[in-house]
């Protein structure tokens, strides 16, 4: 089969997040190409950009992800290929129109978290316009719903997106988890340092992982950039047990998991969550929030799950049980490559016959 695979769009300021890294991984398990429109140039993946396709009255739009349905729905995929199933990734590809005879798969990483389970926090933590964004965001949610409707098929990255999937849109989906290379990651011995590796958003709570070393006179690596890495980084800059270290490369990221004492994961609600699983993947426990689908994973065995706050993860930093690596290796052989690839390959091509047997 011929297959499209759509990404809603590569930040290469912002850099290679999870999204991306998977969508890479579903393009070389799928063996086709990934297209995908690319800010400031700079790509840094195999991505194939589109801009110059989409018209320029929508292009004005993809510099606002809540505006970026109208880009997509003016994206007309056989503008790239004759293909016999359609793969999009992301909230606003979902909004493509694709032909008639032709499945649409979304890979769902989840419902649009700001207009849904977020959706509180997000906007009580508004500094102005919280009464403002309440019809907005109704308004977003109406067209959100409606292009749901464009998709034949989901898979969901974990239990977590599926429940998320259903309880707010009412749609079934199919859960595959994203892979991790195992064979390249590395466990060596501890050089002293807890770590934290994430964008530095404020639901990822970095925050929460930097004061509980500070509490327990631990070292702390803060890997990864983003909204608030310049207010942190004033904040806690004079401190000696913390380093930042912004983006960090491949090669980097390995060195710094296969030294660390623990990985600190404290996310609210993580859909799914490559970076604990790469921990795993070196022999690196886990000390996670209490939600999301890492818990799922880490189960207290594998590392300690806390309520993702300060205090809670000075105890388990204070008291952490002894892991033994190898048992955390074998964990994380279930996301390989090798059963991503045959996963995916075979629930594309089941959605393509039942599609093709309902027509």
């Amino acid at each position: 089969m011929k297959i499209g695979i759509f990404h809603w769009n590569f930040d290469s300021i912002i850099g290679i997040g999870g999204g991306e890294v998977l969508i890479d991984n579903v393009g070389k398990a799928l063996e086709s190409p990934i297209y995908t429109y690319v800010r400031n140039k700079n790509n840094k993946l195999n991505f194939i950009n589109i801009s110059n396709k989409i018209p320029f009255s929508a292009r004005i739009f993809n510099k606002y992800r809540i505006l970026d349905y109208l880009s997509w729905s003016s994206v007309n995929p056989e503008d790239f290929g004759d293909f016999d199933v359609i793969l999009t990734s992301g909230m606003t590809t979902r909004a493509m129109i694709v032909p008639e005879n032709v499945p649409h798969v979304n890979l769902c990483f989840s419902p649009p978290r700001w207009l849904y389970d977020l959706w509180h926090r997000r906007r009580n933590g508004l500094s102005f316009g919280n009464n403002l964004v309440v019809p907005f965001g109704e308004a977003i949610r109406i067209w959100d719903q409606a292009v749901d409707n464009r998709v034949d098929y989901y898979i969901s990255i974990s239990e977590v997106v599926k429940r998320r999937l259903w309880h707010y849109l009412k749609r079934e989906s199919d859960i595959i988890y994203p892979p991790v290379d195992v064979s390249k990651y590395q466990c060596k011995d501890s050089e002293g340092y807890y770590l934290f590796m994430s964008r530095l958003e404020p639901d990822k709570r970095p925050e929460e992982a930097i004061e509980a070393c500070i509490n327990t006179n631990e070292k702390l690596i803060v890997a990864g950039t983003g909204s608030i890495e310049k207010q942190l980084i004033s904040k806690y800059k004079n401190n000696k047990n913390i380093t930042f270290t912004g983006y960090v490369s491949e090669e980097e990221k390995i060195s710094l998991l296969s030294h660390c004492e623990a990985l600190i994961f404290p996310s609210i609600a993580e859909d799914f969550g490559i970076v604990p699983i790469e921990a795993l993947a070196s022999g690196k426990p886990v000390i996670c929030s209490n939600d999301g689908f890492t818990p799922l994973l880490i189960k207290n065995k594998y590392g300690v799950i806390t309520n993702g706050k300060r205090e809670e993860i000075s105890i388990a930093i204070k008291y952490r049980p002894e892991f033994k690596p190898q048992d955390l290796i074998n964990c994380a052989q279930q996301f390989d490559f090798s059963i991503f690839k045959k996963n995916i390959n075979k629930q594309i091509d089941l959605y393509y016959k039942d599609f093709n047997n309902k027509f």
